[in-house]
This record gives structure tokens, C-alpha cells and sequence, in this order.
């Protein structure tokens, strides 16, 4: 049987097709471990924790072993028997010594169980197969207030515009086919998951928001709170499908009669969704301070660094970000160092950051039209300095 080493834990790929080691899953498994790290080194005391879908306990056995002295009860829950057992029996390969109680029950009536103990965790795993949303309320009753809720959306067809009946139904949102379509997934989730809270009178708090490449992964403090519901963050986000312009307004405000950028009038709309901060830069600049390099290999440790350094800067307005590679096509010049493009628009006295879901996406607070001819600008002066070079290449001896 294989053996698969990731952080300190080493899983046995099961041979049994009904059970799975998702690979594609490390970076939020990282990202668990470190916020759990952050909790327990404030809160001084052993956690306890909750994992809905357990699977192979992947999840449960990083938290285990990485989390020093941070467990004090873990509850394992899978409608699968078959996972369950398998979940076990990892533990027992790793040497996890932990209180361990064990359901085999659906999500739901798991939560409810929680709840009719009055066993309430510091933090509940959501890794739901497809949209999280039907599990949001029951997870909610279950989890302690001041605690955490980590849930994962691998249902971007919705969350991106593709299934826009799936994303009514799931979400109570309209999504669109946009270019920055996975932020505006991200806040379709957070504002789902903020109003399941307030139906319940608690106030939910984003940690961190994060589309990985794969699926969305949410981390959200859930705190008492019905008096002051964040009702005026919540709103939609508009998209000019001639220009690519964006704009937002909030619910309680009237939307733009035309682009202000090219006159049109036909809009995609998206929403209603959330229009605050997508991430609390306080924590994840604490989950910077407790990353050690036994996370993987130095070269993968400094790119996660970095990586979680631009979740750190993210601008948390506008709810939406501007992909260069789009913007270039229309201007008819070649892509810019988007880091250029971001100095550049705060030489100019604007807010703008890099983002954390591509490469080549800029926020900023700059108008659109402002916008694009600093991409321009840095485009073209790029383009000099480098015919420039080509030229001192032909023209240098031998």
C-alpha cells in the first residue's frame, strides 16, 4: 500500500474505490492547521473539535500532530461506515493519542446530536462534497459562539455563473459569467453563511476567503450579535460587458442607469452578495508568525509565505479585481509585472494590492478609466525598456 507524506502525517492510500486521498485539498488543510495554531496560541486552552465529513481523516490526524498540545476532544462523523473505520485506522498509523468519539450519521443529524449533548466545538469542519449551503443553519446551532467554521464549496459552476438556477436555489443569488468571478463566489458564500447567522442571532465574521485553484475554502468566526447585523454590506456587483468596467452598489442604493465608462446600458448582475472585507489581516498575518518550515520543502514553505503574504495586503474594497490579461487584449498591449501596476496606481495616490487568486489580478480604488492607462503606461514603457535591451544586444561587439 502507498504512503503519502504531507506536514508531518502520513496516509495510506486505501485501495477500497469507495474512499479517496484528495491531494488537491493540502493547501486548505495547510491553512486549518495554521489558523488552529493562531486560535490555540489565543485562546490557552485545548480545543475541541468537529469534523462533519470526516473521510480518511486527513483533515483531523494534520490537526493532531501540528497543532502542539491544541486538541482536547475530536469528534469523527461520516454517513459512511467504511470511511469511518478507515479513519481510524490512520489515526492508529500515525500514532494520534487524542479522545476520539466516533458518529456515523448524516451532516445534519451529526450537528443536531452536537447540539442535543450540548457539546459545542471550538471549531466544525464543513468539507461538504458540492455547495456547503444546506448544512450552514444546522452547523450554526452546533458550533460554540466565539468558535470557528471552516467550510469548503467545490461547486463553482454555480458560484461562477455557469448554473445560475443551482446558485438561486443554493445561494439565493444571481452569479455571472465575470472575470473576477471567483471573488464575487467567494462573497455569494459569505453572504449565504452571514445570513444563516443572523437567522439564528449570531454575528459571523470572515478570517479568511480563499479560492485555491480548486475550491473555495471559508474560515468565519461565529460570535452573539443580533442587534448589529451588517445589513448595509451586502449589495451587487456590476459588470459592463462592452468594457469590462465594474461597479457595486448596496442594496439600500440605486444601481448606475449606464456605464459611465462607454455609455452602455446592459449589465450583468450579480448578487445580492457581500461587500466587506473578505479576510481579517490581524489573524492571517499571526498564521504568517506560525508557519515553520517541517510545512513541506524550503522552496514550497517560501511560495505559501508568499502567497499568504498578498492574503494578508488584500484590499478588502472594491469586491472585485481587475485580471490584466483581459484589460491588455483591449488595449492592444502585452501583460505588465502587475506588482509595476500596483506601485504604479499608489504613486498616483490610489489604494491597490495584488490578489490572491491570480497572478495577474490588481484591486484598486482607482476609477476604471484612471486604471486603464496605468496599465498602459506600464505596458508601454515595458515594451520600450525592452526594445531597448534588444538593440543594445544587436549592437554589442561580437
Amino acid at each position: 500500500m502507498n504512503e503519502v507524506r504531507e506536514g508531518r502525517a502520513r496516509f495510506l492510500l486505501p485501495d477500497d474505490h469507495r474512499l479517496f486521498f484528495n491531494p488537491r485539498g493540502k493547501r486548505a488543510r495547510d491553512l486549518g492547521v495554521l489558523a488552529l495554531r493562531v486560535i490555540r496560541r489565543r485562546s490557552g486552552e485545548p480545543l475541541v473539535l468537529a469534523d462533519a465529513f470526516t473521510g480518511i481523516g486527513a483533515r483531523v490526524i494534520r490537526y493532531a500532530l501540528e497543532v502542539p498540545e491544541g486538541l482536547a476532544h475530536v469528534w469523527l462523523n461520516d454517513g459512511s461506515p467504511v470511511s469511518v473505520v478507515e479513519a481510524l485506522r490512520q489515526l492508529h498509523h500515525n500514532g494520534v493519542d487524542l479522545p476520539v468519539s466516533v458518529q456515523v450519521r448524516e451532516a445534519i443529524r451529526f450537528f443536531w446530536e452536537l447540539a442535543k449533548k450540548e457539546i459545542y466545538p471550538h471549531w466544525i469542519d464543513l468539507d461538504a462534497f458540492g455547495s456547503p449551503s444546506p448544512f450552514f443553519d444546522h452547523a450554526l446551532l452546533a458550533v460554540r459562539l466565539g468558535g470557528y467554521l471552516y467550510f469548503t464549496a467545490t461547486d463553482a459552476p454555480p458560484l461562477c455563473g455557469l448554473r445560475v438556477r443551482a446558485a438561486v436555489r443554493n445561494y439565493g443569488a444571481h452569479t455571472i459569467r465575470s472575470v473576477a468571478c471567483h471573488e464575487l463566489g467567494l462573497r455569494v458564500l459569505l453572504g449565504e453563511v452571514i445570513r444563516a447567522g443572523g437567522r439564528r442571532g449570531h454575528r459571523v465574521k470572515p478570517v479568511f476567503s480563499v479560492f485555491d485553484g480548486y475550491a473555495f475554502r471559508v474560515l468565519v468566526r461565529v460570535e452573539r450579535g443580533r442587534e448589529d447585523f451588517p445589513h448595509r454590506s451586502f449589495g451587487m456587483v456590476l459588470e459592463c460587458p462592452t468594457c469590462r468596467a465594474f461597479f457595486h452598489h448596496r442594496l439600500h442604493e440605486s444601481p448606475p442607469g449606464r456605464c459611465p465608462h462607454c455609455g452602455g446600458r446592459d449589465f450583468l448582475r450579480g448578487g445580492p452578495l457581500w461587500l466587506g472585507p473578505l479576510h481579517d489581516p490581524g489573524f492571517v498575518r499571526e498564521m504568517l508568525e506560525v508557519l515553520e518550515p517541517w510545512y513541506g520543502p524550503e522552496k514550497a514553505v517560501r511560495k505559501f509565505r508568499k502567497w499568504l503574504g498578498v492574503l494578508s495586503r488584500e484590499l478588502p474594497e472594491p469586491p472585485y479585481f481587475y485580471p490584466l490579461s483581459v484589460y491588455t487584449r483591449h488595449l492592444g498591449v502585452t501583460i505588465p509585472s502587475s506588482r509595476k501596476v500596483v506601485d504604479a496606481l499608489r504613486d498616483a495616490g490610489f489604494a491597490a494590492s495584488l490578489t490572491h487568486i491570480t497572478g495577474q489580478g490588481v484591486k484598486t480604488t482607482a476609477p476604471f478609466a484612471v486604471f486603464l492607462d496605468i496599465v498602459r503606461g506600464v505596458a508601454l514603457e515595458r515594451n520600450q525598456r525592452a526594445q531597448i535591451s534588444i538593440r543594445g544586444t544587436r549592437n554589442s561587439p561580437g
